[in-house]
């Protein structure tokens, strides 16, 4: 259902969003309508970017997995590699059936131990990259957090809400600093002057 709903959306989230966005504005506030307007832009480009460096991420672990398997001697690497890397998108599943796949095809020509310490090795390298520097460098450079932020957000989102909090975890944290820049520092700012005062 969620993947017949696909084309709908994006159909709708494309050529739709501009006419939402006006619509809304219109009913915001008028003395604040400005500055509103521009922290949904912002919050905006940070889901955008936020989608984008996890195209980009699963591109270069698709690669790094397909080098990886044809360097282990696994047949196929590169529909292994390409395809694991495009399933990595949906968090623990993605990584669960492109290894399943992976050890089934290297089991048709080595033993059983010795399919899964290649292909072991191989996703355990990819899983480490993808958390430890791709998602890091990558995904929360152009979000504008820190390492140490990113990888408490995707910590603290896996345990929270498993799956989807993985899912959610980055753009929330980058949306929450947008809106503590925004909203919670100038107020702390007004009663620092104040009680200065």
């Amino acid at each position: 259902v969620l993947i017949g709903l696909l084309p709908i959306y994006t159909y709708f989230l494309l050529f739709e969003l501009e006419r939402i966005h006006r619509f809304v504005a219109k009913y915001l506030p008028r003395a604040d309508r400005e500055r509103l307007v521009r922290i949904g832009s912002q919050i905006g480009e940070v889901l955008s970017t936020f989608f984008r460096g996890r195209l980009l991420v699963a591109a270069a672990k698709g690669t790094f997995l397909a080098l990886g398997l044809w360097v282990a001697g696994i047949d196929f690497a590169l529909l292994l590699g390409f395809g694991g890397g495009a399933i990595s998108l949906i968090p623990f599943v993605g990584v669960l059936v492109g290894f399943v796949l992976s050890m089934l095809v290297g089991f048709l020509e080595y033993s059983l131990v010795e399919a899964a310490v290649r292909v072991g090795i191989v996703f355990l390298t990819a899983e480490f990259l993808e958390n430890y520097f791709l998602i890091p460098r990558i995904i929360g450079d152009k979000l504008g957090l820190h390492t140490v932020v990113v990888i408490f957000a995707l910590m603290a989102g896996g345990a929270a809400m498993g799956m989807f909090g993985l899912l959610i975890a980055l753009p929330l944290a980058a949306t929450l600093v947008i809106l503590a820049r925004e909203f919670l520092l100038p107020m702390l700012e007004k009663f620092a002057e104040e009680e200065a005062r």
